[in-house]
C-alpha cells in the first residue's frame, strides 16, 4: 500500500482530520476514517506502528514548502494510506484550507512538505 504521514503540533490532529472528512461524506470507523473518492480510497489512520515511529523519527532527507523544517519528534501523527498521488494532493490541499494548524506529510521517500505545496506529480507515496 501507498502512503504517507501527516504532521502537526495539535494534538487533536486525527478528530479534526476525521472531522473534516465526515464532513465530505467519508465513513469514520473508531481510529480510522475512510473517503472514496474517483475509485480511490483515502484512508486516514490515528494507531501508529513501530515502522510508522522509526520513519517518524529519522531526519526528513528534503523539505518543501518551507525554508525552515520543524521539529517532528514530539508532533501529533497520523498515517495515510492512498494509491492516488492526484487525491492525496488534493486532500492535503483541502485539510490545510480547513484546519487552523499547520499540515505537515512526511512522504515514502523521507520528503517533508508543508501540506499545501504537496504536488501529486512530485510526492511518493
Amino acid at each position: 500500500m501507498k502512503g504517507a504521514y501527516i504532521l502537526s503540533d495539535d494534538s487533536t490532529l486525527f478528530e479534526s482530520v476525521k472531522k473534516t472528512l465526515v464532513r465530505a461524506g467519508a465513513q469514520a470507523y473508531g481510529d480510522m476514517v475512510q473517503l472514496q473518492d474517483g475509485g480511490y480510497l483515502f484512508t486516514v489512520f490515528s494507531e501508529l506502528h513501530d515502522g510508522d515511529l522509526y520513519d517518524l523519527q529519522t531526519p526528513p532527507i528534503a523539505v518543501r514548502g518551507s525554508l525552515v523544517a520543524p521539529e517532528t519528534n514530539g508532533m501529533t501523527a497520523c498515517s495515510v494510506e492512498c494509491r492516488s498521488e492526484t487525491l492525496f494532493s488534493t486532500w492535503m490541499h483541502r485539510l490545510s484550507d480547513a484546519l487552523t494548524t499547520q499540515l505537515w506529510v512526511l512522504d515514502g521517500n523521507g520528503v517533508l512538505w508543508t501540506a499545501s505545496s504537496v504536488t501529486a506529480d512530485e510526492i511518493i507515496l
